[in-house]
């Protein structure tokens, strides 16, 4: 056998892996486009047939192997008013709840004999509340380094007090469920989580639960790397004294071999308020799914419009959508919570809206479109910047988004406006990557994008330091270091 010189051989290795790759996304790519064409003969059929262009849509989605564009396809046929035969109602009934692959299944992906493994991570603080109603619950608990172990019936869940990396267990087959209960982080939890070394995810459907505060602010991201998983979350914040009660219903539940109506009826007798949690089986989790990955929700889109784009692109997109739910997150929070801010609550009913990657002219990172009549704001990222750093991305977009709501809803701009605007850019660049480097190298790049004085990430995040809800305490420290000398 002749013998290969190694830089040879890690050249050809590369070249075939990259051509592995690109071949892969141009085969997604025909892909999504067939489902744009399928979709669009499916609308245009005016009478119900055996065949035609719903029956190929049905088809399709049958058929399609890539989890997303297989729900993508699933969900056309749900939302879109098409021309059915009752065995093509049936059929579309059929993807919708089916138990391998379905849009919204009936019940949790629970093997039906053996143990039932289970990985719990409680922040520091929850783990308490949650051992408490566990107990009450029936579970044989003990003690391990740094959390628990416990059982009920099939039931053997790993307990780690922790919120760092949340989702490791993801792509794991040998774990049918992750629950997590504490604090978002104001979507970092997750974010980080994702951005975990080797996160993917689960080939089979997973149950994933996060009690957490507006889970949908990160479940479009989560949903868009892991289609397969079954996510509970919330929709709103949630109360630290509630989170264990939901907690020990899941498992009852779980115990019990129950369906998610049953288990979601069990969330509804202990939540302190009513209407806060989204579950796998219900049409609510679609208004908050991404699966072409575009930066935009695809509720907001035309349904079965499929926009798959080249790999970075996703990630720029995905960033700017990572921008956006922040802000709409952090802001009400403000509003409510910050004596003197300058948005009320009602303003922050705004709809502000990510919409992906538009053409631009390359003078500001984002174009944002505001309608008074529909109190909105949709938001995209200029195609000029979408090879930028994606950290940046997003900092630069709850940048100028703050920019424009100031401006827009209280007429407020200047010196104090920036440094607002910073603040909370700032809190993004803490909480949401990894790794503080890539949190400074985005600072760097967004001041001199704006026009600001160069930082450093340690001086903004002692300026912001006090609290993850900004007040103007904090935002005025900004402010003066903006006018420091430089």
């Amino acid at each position: 056998m002749p013998r290969w010189p190694v830089k040879l051989f890690v050249s050809l290795f590369l070249c075939g892996s990259l051509l592995g790759q690109a071949s892969a996304a141009d085969n997604r790519a025909a892909s999504g486009k067939k489902l744009g064409t399928l979709v669009k003969a499916a609308i245009a059929q005016k009478v119900a047939a055996e065949k035609g262009g719903v029956a190929d849509l049905i088809t399709h989605a049958q058929t399609e192997k890539d989890p997303a564009l297989q729900k993508m396809a699933t969900s056309a046929l749900l939302k879109l008013k098409l021309q059915l035969l009752r065995p093509q109602k049936v059929a579309i009934l059929d993807l919708v709840r089916d138990e391998k692959r379905g849009l919204l299944p009936k019940a949790p992906p629970i093997p039906k004999v053996g143990a039932i493994e289970v990985r719990h991570y409680s922040m520091n603080g929850f783990l308490a509340g949650d051992l408490a109603e566990m107990k009450k619950a029936g579970f044989v608990i003990k003690q391990t380094p740094g959390g628990a172990e416990a059982t009920l019936g099939r039931l053997h869940v790993v307990m780690r007090e922790t919120g760092d990396d949340v989702l490791r267990d993801l792509k794991d087959p040998n774990v049918h469920m992750i629950v997590y209960n504490g604090h978002s982080q104001i979507g970092g939890t997750v974010e980080q989580a994702l951005q975990g070394a080797g996160v993917a995810g689960p080939v089979g459907r997973k149950l994933v639960a996060l009690f957490q505060c507006v889970g949908t602010q990160t479940l479009p991201l989560l949903k868009s790397k892991a289609p397969m998983a079954d996510v509970i979350t919330s929709n709103s914040p949630l109360f630290v004294a509630e989170t264990p009660l939901f907690v020990r219903q899941l498992y009852e539940g779980i115990n019990k071999g129950e369906n998610y109506q049953r288990i979601n009826r069990r969330f509804a007798k202990v939540a302190w308020e009513k209407g806060r949690l989204v579950s796998p089986n219900q049409m609510s989790m679609l208004k908050h799914v991404d699966f072409d990955a575009n930066g935009e929700l695809d509720a907001n889109e035309k349904p079965g419009e499929v926009e798959l784009l080249a790999p970075h692109d996703t990630l720029a997109a995905q960033h700017l959508m990572s921008g956006v739910h922040f802000l709409r997150t952090l802001d009400p929070y403000y509003a409510d919570e910050t004596p003197g801010a300058i948005f009320t609550r009602e303003q922050m009913k705004a709809q502000i809206i990510a919409k992906g990657i538009v053409e631009g002219d390359g003078k500001s990172v984002t174009k944002i479109v505001e309608s008074h009549n529909k109190g909105s704001f949709e938001v995209a990222l200029d195609s000029h910047f979408k090879d930028a750093s994606p950290v940046f991305v997003s900092a630069a977009t709850v940048y100028e988004l703050q920019m424009h709501l100031q401006k827009s809803l209280v007429n407020q701009t200047g010196l104090r406006a920036q440094a607002r605007a910073l603040a909370f850019a700032g809190e993004y660049l803490e909480l949401m990557p990894r790794e503080s480097s890539e949190s400074q190298t985005a600072l760097d790049q967004l001041t001199k994008q704006m026009g600001l004085p160069k930082l450093s990430l340690f001086a903004l995040q002692s300026a912001i330091a006090g609290g993850h809800i900004l007040n103007e305490e904090q935002i005025s420290r900004v402010e003066a270091l903006l006018k420091a000398p430089q």
